[in-house]
């Protein structure tokens, strides 16, 4: 998997933000993928993260989205978004 937009993201407090991702299968059969998204404390999801299908060897386009709270204060935070297989979690 790797960002296809940019990773450093500037905001301002009450805003939404949108991300993209490249997920990739590697395998050659078809995967279930489980998304998950990290994020500060109170920050919230748009959109649920769910569970997306990849025929062996394809690509898909994974967009996410998040709003950041009101109070939010000014600096650097950390957001995670993964992919992990349903059949094994080391994929």
């Amino acid at each position: 998997m790797r960002a296809v937009s940019a990773t450093l993201v500037e905001t301002e407090p009450g805003r939404i933000v949108s991300a993209s991702f490249l997920v990739t299968s590697k395998t050659d059969q078809e995967e279930e993928f489980i998304e998950s998204l990290s994020l500060p404390a109170d920050w919230q999801v748009i959109g649920p993260m769910t569970s997306i299908t990849i025929p062996p060897r394809e690509k898909q386009v994974r967009i996410v989205a998040f709003l950041t709270p009101a109070n939010t204060s000014t600096g650097s935070y950390k957001i995670t978004y993964s992919v992990r297989s349903q059949r094994d979690y080391g994929i």
